[in-house]
């Protein structure tokens, strides 16, 4: 059973990996080919599995969450190869939205089953899968609308991808933090803890589509 749990700790790692090149590709000028394609996913691919041997290591941790921040990163420049200042920029906002969708479908979780939400972090059960699930199909929709909505509108000017930077750099700082505090100490509040993530994700959209 241990293996069924990592190989869906696996394949959420790649959904995340690819999904970050379908975010990053919609705001980068370039004609979408069968070799970037095989790109993305053989990237993806890889990168998720030094993933899941640095999850085996510390299941989640600020070092695994350092970590996927510079994967995401290495494979969207390995990926467009150009505008790596704006690749950065849409790679840690993307990797902002996946932890704030992660927070608020684990907290709600957490309140349907009526456990810790620490214990949907630090443990792999069923409970974690339902989550992981959940939240993944929940940033598919998202990417897609983005996706779709921005399709013909790709271009960034350079003072707003500061302002963008800026924001989610700082909002991405705050997310660990408490994230990490919370699971720390187990003091986490799911209601709060929904409500926190949800507004921020909200502001974040609102701050996205206004820049």
């Amino acid at each position: 059973m241990m293996y069924v749990y990592w190989g869906i700790e696996l394949f959420a790692t790649f959904i995340e990996l690819f999904l970050s090149t379908i975010f990053c590709g919609t705001f980068i000028e370039i004609t979408t080919t069968g070799k970037t394609l095989i790109r993305r996913l053989i990237g993806s691919v890889v990168l998720s599995v030094v993933m899941l041997i640095v999850n085996h290591i510390h299941l989640f941790s600020p070092i695994t969450t350092l970590i996927a921040f510079s994967l995401t990163i290495l494979l969207n420049v390995i990926v467009f190869r150009k505008n790596i200042a704006k690749l950065i920029v849409l790679s840690t906002t993307i990797l902002l939205i996946i932890l704030m969708i992660d927070n608020v479908v684990s907290s709600i979780i957490s309140i349907v089953v009526k456990i810790p939400v620490f214990e949907l972090y630090q443990e792999l059960s069923l409970y974690r899968v339902l989550a992981i699930i959940s939240s993944k199909i929940v940033l598919l929709l998202l990417v897609v609308i983005i996706n779709k909505f921005f399709s013909r509108k790709r271009t960034l000017q350079k003072r707003y991808l500061i302002i963008l930077f800026s924001i989610t750099t700082l909002m991405f700082i705050t997310t660990v933090l408490v994230t990490f505090t919370e699971i720390k100490t187990n003091s986490v509040n799911s209601v709060i803890s929904i409500l926190f993530f949800a507004v921020m994700l909200i502001l974040l959209m609102i701050i996205f589509f206004g820049t």
